[in-house]
């Protein structure tokens, strides 16, 4: 299972058959539920180092979304951290966790968004938001998700 996997379903609900195979195949056994206050809920596949998100439809189709129903809108791979499991399957949109700030920035361009708090990047990419975290120094990834833009 890779993050595509994944991408390649954005825009689906918890219940439809494909997300509920990925769910199971993930070993995913905690329901896909929003509480009445949550916007979104995460699924962490700790053994992957990957993470889920289910955002409610009506946050993604503010005109016709269903208020509770979770839609799958992103995929988080933690790259490189001190502890714990990461993600080491093939990474979306040609990146990769040796790619360099500078190097990322020459072939996609100048991020739509920067947080220099967070040392992130952000771009839009066939229609979704793809952000990298970067290493202290930026010359390697840490975090990558790729998620559904909100509707206005």
């Amino acid at each position: 299972m890779n993050c595509q996997d994944w991408i390649d379903q954005f825009g689906k609900p918890a219940d439809d058959p494909q997300i509920k195979s990925l769910i199971a195949e993930a070993g995913i056994t905690k329901p896909i539920k929003l509480g009445r206050e949550d916007i979104t809920v995460r699924a962490d596949i700790k053994p992957i180092g990957m993470t889920v998100i289910f955002t409610d439809e009506s946050i993604l189709k503010p005109d016709g979304g269903r208020v509770g129903k979770p839609v799958l809108s992103g995929v988080m791979m933690v790259i490189q951290r001190k502890s714990g499991n990461v993600y080491t399957g093939k990474l979306p949109y040609g990146l990769a966790k040796n790619q360099a700030q500078k190097d990322l920035r020459a072939r996609l361009g100048t991020p739509g968004q920067i947080n220099e708090k967070y040392q992130t990047d952000g771009w839009t990419i066939d229609g979704k938001t793809v952000a990298v975290s970067y290493t202290e120094d930026l010359s390697s990834v840490i975090q990558v998700s790729v998620t559904l833009p909100k509707r206005d």
